[in-house]
């Protein structure tokens, strides 16, 4: 029996964002009916980092995604990974 895989075609659209000094993009997806997903990437001198965020509405899932940052980058701990990956619980 043969399996055939068919190509996902791409439907997020990237936009960018300005959050404090930082260029957030970003796109929303909704993965469930009540669940909404912001996925967004910020390049940095380290290197890329790649944040989420959720909620039950678009806007609140982009809301949460910009804290995520305001809060990663608000420290001054100093990380020696090139990519930082951060989730959320769904």
């Amino acid at each position: 029996m043969e399996t055939r895989w068919q190509s996902h075609q791409r439907t997020e659209e990237w936009r960018e964002d300005i959050v404090g000094p930082w260029m957030l993009r970003f796109y929303v997806i909704q993965p469930a009916p009540s669940q909404w997903v912001a996925v967004g990437l910020v390049a940095t001198t380290q290197g890329y980092v790649f944040l989420t965020g959720c909620g039950q509405s678009a806007s609140d899932a982009l809301s949460e995604l910009r804290h995520r940052l305001l809060q990663r980058f608000s420290s001054d701990v100093v990380r020696d990974q090139r990519v930082t990956l951060v989730g959320c619980a769904a």
